[in-house]
């Protein structure tokens, strides 16, 4: 389709998208439709809006109506398998995920590819092959935030101690923090770590570090068994204080 020929409606869209009206961007899409039933981009958009509202099962729908008529984007199948991931059929996602990987994608990095591919075999419990695929997104990206916050949860979940307490601490020390990141996650998987090891004078720092970061942590820290051994200890003292 030439440049001239997109609707108006269309371009409306996008701009409503970009501007987080999604409302209006699903209203426009679907003036898009009407007006030419197969005008592919309407269908990816419109995905992206569902995926933005959390809607997964229209992402997906229309994610498939793009796919049929524009069979070759990698970021598609991600997209679809994102969706599937998140309506908990991880098997299905595992098999979009792979075939993302093999095709060219544009908008998306394949190292996302294989983070999702990882959470969907921990949806089933195959954390061998989620470690892979965690690995295989770190090759390609070392400082891959995600990746490396959810390695480390996997390597705590599966009581590999001082695996986690690496990963953690890699996710602390990366150079740079995204925007809207839960870094306050690392300092509660570091503070749980190290508690576990007994080094109760930098659990309480991270502790800290967690609260700062997001005060509602507070109920967990009160709460949680995992905390135990510190509670027990000659530093339950610092930990109350540290609650208030």
């Amino acid at each position: 389709m030439q440049s001239q020929e997109i609707p108006a409606s269309y371009n409306e869209a996008c701009k409503a998208y970009e501007t987080r009206k999604y409302d209006i961007a699903l209203e426009k899409l679907e003036t898009t439709l009407t007006e030419i039933p197969d005008f592919a981009p309407a269908f990816y958009i419109k995905g992206l809006t569902y995926m933005q509202l959390q809607n997964w099962k229209n992402a997906y729908d229309n994610f498939k109506a793009y796919s049929q008529i524009t069979p070759e984007k990698g970021d598609t199948y991600l997209n679809m398998g994102t969706a599937m991931l998140n309506m908990k059929q991880p098997r299905t996602a595992i098999a979009y995920f792979d075939f993302a990987l093999s095709l060219k994608m544009t908008e998306n990095r394949p190292e996302r590819a294989h983070l999702n591919k990882a959470l969907a075999f921990r949806q089933i419990n195959e954390n061998e092959k989620a470690e892979e695929s965690f690995e295989a997104a770190l090759k390609i990206h070392p400082h891959f935030d995600d990746a490396l916050l959810e390695m480390a949860k996997l390597q705590l979940d599966l009581e590999k101690n001082q695996e986690a307490l690496t990963y953690y601490q890699r996710v602390i020390d990366l150079p740079k923090q995204r925007k809207n990141f839960p870094l306050w996650e690392a300092w509660v998987g570091l503070a749980i770590t190290q508690t576990t090891s007994k080094e109760f004078s930098k659990a309480l720092v991270s502790i800290e570090e967690s609260i700062d970061l997001n005060p509602n942590t507070i109920g967990f820290f009160r709460t949680s068994e995992n905390f135990d051994l510190l509670r027990e200890s000659e530093y339950n003292d610092d930990f109350e204080t540290i609650l208030g």
